[in-house]
């Protein structure tokens, strides 16, 4: 039984990732960080100046990174997706 519940947590974490490249064909300048963080969560790490945040969601192997001038989307990258 313990067997089982943990497969199906494993799939569970895999199967639910927001990390996709559909989710991030999604993004388009001049969303809020309230919109992009409800298709992929709280971001992993932000950095904010003077009106701006760099935020990464992922990893290093496998990451979105979005810049946010005045709480709107001004430039996106990714790797890893799939």
């Amino acid at each position: 039984m313990r067997y089982l519940f943990m497969i199906v947590v494993m799939l569970f974490i895999t199967g639910c990732s927001s990390m996709t490249k559909e989710n991030y064909d999604k993004l388009h300048v001049g969303m809020t960080y309230t919109e992009v963080r409800d298709i992929f969560g709280k971001a992993n790490h932000c950095d904010s100046f003077i009106g701006m945040r760099d935020c990464m969601w992922g990893d290093e192997t496998q990451y979105i990174k979005i810049k946010f001038v005045d709480d709107k989307v001004m430039l996106t990258s990714s790797k890893g997706l799939k």
